[in-house]
């Protein structure tokens, strides 16, 4: 039986004798950025092919560390970004990351920029917004809503089985709220 130490010396020695290098290892990051990367012939963008975020920005992971790949991308042609600039889109392309289609701004020149492009929410300033589509997660869908309108069940036992208020129900059922279903 052999020892500890000469079995340790045999498992090194076997990994280094087929030890196949990391793809990661081989690819430098600039490479293995461009490999995520696909060119749109119709608008010159550089798209992000792999994960993006909610928002569709790609990400890109260097050393452990999570990058937005259009801040890369940037700092790779132009150098580093200065602290509290961001880095917009020309094309209004959350994955787009052809450094030339970026460009520097602070958070008020990309609010900006998105009510001159007329990218702003689609209910414009002093719009009436309904208040469900404000709330994040409402408590009620759509669905919801016209099961509530149909169903002949008192408030109370609705309230109970959608867990919100009699008043709300009341509400539903006299069209005072979610009025815009029809």
């Amino acid at each position: 039986m052999k020892s500890r130490e000469e079995k340790n010396e045999y498992q090194k020695k076997y990994y280094r004798s087929h030890y196949k290098p990391h793809p990661l290892q081989i690819k430098s990051t600039v490479e293995r950025f461009f490999s995520k990367v696909r060119i749109d012939d119709t608008t010159d963008c550089w798209l992000w092919t792999t994960y993006k975020d909610k928002d569709g920005y790609g990400t890109f992971l260097i050393k452990d560390k999570l990058y937005k790949a259009h801040r890369f991308s940037y700092e790779n042609l132009y150098g580093p970004i200065p602290e509290g600039m961001l880095v917009c889109h020309h094309c209004d392309n959350p994955s787009c990351v052809n450094p030339f289609h970026l460009f520097l701004g602070t958070h008020k020149d990309n609010i900006q920029d998105m009510w001159r492009k007329g990218r702003a929410n689609k209910y414009k300033k002093g719009s009436n917004i309904p208040r469900a589509i404000k709330i994040r997660n409402p408590k009620l869908s759509e669905c919801d809503v016209h099961s509530i309108r149909v169903d002949s069940r008192s408030g109370s036992t609705l309230a109970r089985i959608y867990n919100v208020t009699r008043t709300t129900i009341y509400d539903i059922k006299n069209k005072k709220s979610w009025n815009w279903l029809v």
